[in-house]
């Protein structure tokens, strides 16, 4: 029996064996997959690591239960509803099954064929970069492990987004890379209308690092985008010389950071126009807490964060770390990081996802000594989560006006979506979005809220891959898709669509840092993922539909498209997001049918312009007034 509990916002469900998996379909109702129901009695149980019986799939609709029981299910591994049919795999046999629901139109025995939208675009690019960790075996190394980072950057200022990767190794295999041409380095592609071409050596980018996460963003206010890496070791600055090359810049700049660095973004955050860098810290591998238990990474002494004050003049970049002054008040394991006015009172506040300890956010306020100062909010905003936190991606997927948090987590956890309610309230909406066990079972990584189908609403993408690492065939997963239903009335409502998108085909990925943006140019956000101890894979998004971007803008800034229906669509500009990854600088809406929009854009000073009368399909490029 479906019991509607409206204080915990959520379906309770009575009588039920070993539930595992939840689908709905299109007509809202809900699918509940159960493992096996079998007898009380003991000797049921064959030895063989799972339990024999009867699996049974429960229809639960506003008009009661119907069931559906198979006699000869063997071990119901997923289900996938489309339309009226309902598709059931078996993990042990093999088989699929298929389902059709009592009246069902569809009496075709075959799978239906997905409506591809994302292809493999890597070999057709040119993009030829691989991870360099574990060529020969997998050692136990975190760092190699959890790597992976990547950027797109315009270092040229063409107008073409180039792409930069980060590499890694473990100790183990150093003795493999010196037999075999040398330690693996991070890579630049430089892009030309689509295609891509390593320019790492002319650029002076291909370093050898046992590489973490990625910024690309302006550290000196030059008009050129620099380069901020982070790494098990010393983090790295390039500045942009404006000529096609970079310099290491690290000892000059005031960046002392030679611990094991993770996530890096960049917010201005005392309004004097200059871009202050985060940089999340992680673990010190050489010491345990005084109890450990044998677990990763709890028994290891987390890392104080960095928050570095920008101070570049002169085209000299130069930062000083006021982190605990400001603010910054655990010595906690940071692996992803956003900035983001969240309270939307102009200033944007610092969102971190620790490891296995609760996620922090900092309120922006007024301060003397450095013009802001840091207040840990987290409590009273309930945005606390104590998962394995890894990824954040930011946006207003619902519509209200308010940007939301989203914060991906390990394979026994579900990933954590905090509901922005206002007033620096969140409702951990996890359970309330029509997906099911969100993130169960699946490791995931990079995040990124993106109108990928262009229909004004903003879908999710998540990255995923098994971590600890041993099995190089058997941990990858693959990246999933949710579209949002919004448009079709249905906001805040999602639907997994990793199958139809061409995702599923596409395979799966050891992935770990993924990043969202417009290679080509065509007007939809394709994706681009690095992957542990395999190659950089490029998606192409082949959609089709009306779209807007606004470049030129500075971090923070607040960009809000009005449809002719007047339905507003809100976005922000960030530097730095997903997992260890810089995305698209450009800020991107999808139109749907609409042809014709108004923009208006809020700069980080507080000034706005809007314009009107804004043909769809261009690249709007705003003017301060």
């Amino acid at each position: 029996m479906a019991v509607d509990d409206q204080r915990n916002q959520r379906t309770v469900v009575e009588g039920l064996s070993m539930p595992i998996d939840v689908s709905v379909d299109e007509d809202g109702a809900i699918w509940i997959l159960e493992f096996a129901r079998f007898e009380e009695d003991a000797s049921c149980f064959s030895g063989e690591g799972y339990l024999p019986g009867t699996g049974r799939i429960s229809r639960l609709s506003d008009t009661g239960v119907r069931e559906i029981v198979l006699d000869e299910l063997d071990f119901p591994g997923s289900i996938l509803v489309v339309g009226d049919v309902m598709w059931v795999s078996e993990v042990f046999s093999g088989r699929i099954l298929r389902i059709s629901q009592p009246g069902a139109g569809n009496a075709s025995g075959e799978p239906p064929a997905p409506s591809q939208q994302f292809v493999d675009a890597t070999a057709d690019s040119g993009i030829q970069f691989h991870h360099g960790a574990f060529p020969e075996m997998i050692s136990d190394d975190p760092a190699a492990m959890m790597g992976a980072g990547l950027c797109w950057i315009d270092y040229d200022n063409d107008g073409w987004l180039d792409l930069y990767l980060m590499n890694s190794h473990a100790p183990a295999d150093v003795a493999y890379w010196q037999s075999n041409g040398g330690l693996p380095t991070n890579a630049l592609y430089r892009n030309s209308r689509g295609s891509f071409e390593d320019v790492s050596e002319e650029t002076g980018t291909g370093l050898t690092m046992v590489g973490n996460g990625c910024l690309a963003a302006d550290l000196d206010n030059d008009g050129w985008t620099d380069l901020y890496l982070t790494a098990d070791g010393a983090d790295v600055v390039l500045r942009n010389e404006g000529d096609g090359r970079f310099v290491d810049v690290s000892n000059e700049t005031g960046v002392d950071a030679p611990e094991w660095n993770t996530a890096a973004v960049a917010g201005d955050l005392n309004g004097d126009g200059l871009l202050e860098l985060f940089v999340g810290s992680y673990i010190d591998l050489g010491r345990k807490i005084a109890k450990p238990s044998g677990a990763f990474p709890q028994d290891f002494v987390g890392i104080p964060d960095r928050l570095y004050l920008n101070e570049s003049r002169d085209g000299e970049i130069r930062f000083t770390d006021i982190g605990a002054a400001a603010g910054l008040a655990y010595d906690e394991r940071a692996l992803g990081a956003l900035f983001s006015d969240v309270d939307r009172d102009g200033d944007l506040d610092l969102y971190i996802a620790n490891d296995g300890q609760a996620n922090r956010l900092y309120e922006n306020r007024p301060g003397d000594e450095f013009g802001f100062t840091l207040v840990d909010v987290t409590a009273e905003a309930g945005v606390g989560d104590t998962g394995s936190g890894m990824g954040v991606a930011g946006g207003d997927y619902d519509g209200d006006g308010a940007f939301d948090l989203f914060v991906t987590n390990w394979e026994a956890e579900l990933n954590a979506l905090y509901h922005n309610s206002g007033d620096l309230e969140f409702l951990y909406a996890t359970h309330r979005i029509g997906i099911a066990g969100l993130g169960n079972n699946k490791t995931a990584w990079g995040a990124t809220w993106a109108d990928i189908d262009l229909d004004t609403d903003l879908d999710l993408l998540v990255a995923h891959g098994r971590v600890p690492v041993t099995d190089l065939d058997s941990d990858p997963e693959l990246m999933r898709f949710y579209v949002n239903l919004g448009s079709d009335g249905s906001p805040g409502q999602f639907r997994d669509h990793t199958s139809q998108s061409g995702l599923a085909s596409i395979g799966p990925l050891l992935a770990r840092g993924s990043a969202v943006a417009d290679f080509d140019n065509d007007g939809d956000l394709d994706v681009a993922v690095n992957a542990i101890a395999g190659s950089a894979t490029l998606l192409r998004n082949e959609t089709s539909g009306n779209w807007l971007v606004v470049a030129g803008l500075p971090a923070g800034s607040v960009v809000t498209v009005t449809l002719p229906d007047r339905t507003a669509l809100m976005r922000e500009r960030h530097v730095g997001s997903s997992y260890l990854a810089t995305e698209d600088p450009r800020v991107h809406f999808g139109l749907g049918d609409h042809d014709e929009v108004t923009v208006h854009v809020l700069f980080p000073d507080q000034t706005s312009v809007v314009t009107e009368r804004v043909a769809a399909n261009q690249v709007l490029t705003p003017q301060r007034p």
